[in-house]
């Protein structure tokens, strides 16, 4: 008898494995879905960045205004440098 294996998308990989090393059951991972936990907003809003945290979620105050190329890849620099920083890398 042939034995049949499912192959994982790599996004279902991935959150199966966020899944086990946060400890979560599959019921919990599902009531977290879509749940976001960082917000990013304009330098001109910074001063809603308190009442945001009071909130429970991590504020990131960015320029967020992208003139072309170089301001894309400006803004992505910098929030992936404050993801990576959260998390320790």
């Amino acid at each position: 008898m042939t034995q049949s294996y499912e192959l994982r998308s790599t996004a279902a990989s991935i959150l199966a494995l966020a899944r086990l090393k946060a400890g979560l059951s599959q019921h919990q991972l599902a009531q977290r879905a879509g749940v976001a936990a960082t917000m990013v907003i304009d330098t001109a809003d910074a001063a809603l960045a308190e009442p945001i945290r009071a909130l429970g979620m991590r504020v990131l105050v960015e320029d967020t205004v992208m003139e072309g190329a170089p301001g894309e890849r400006r803004l992505a620099v910098s929030l992936l440098r404050a993801l990576e920083s959260a998390d320790g890398a």
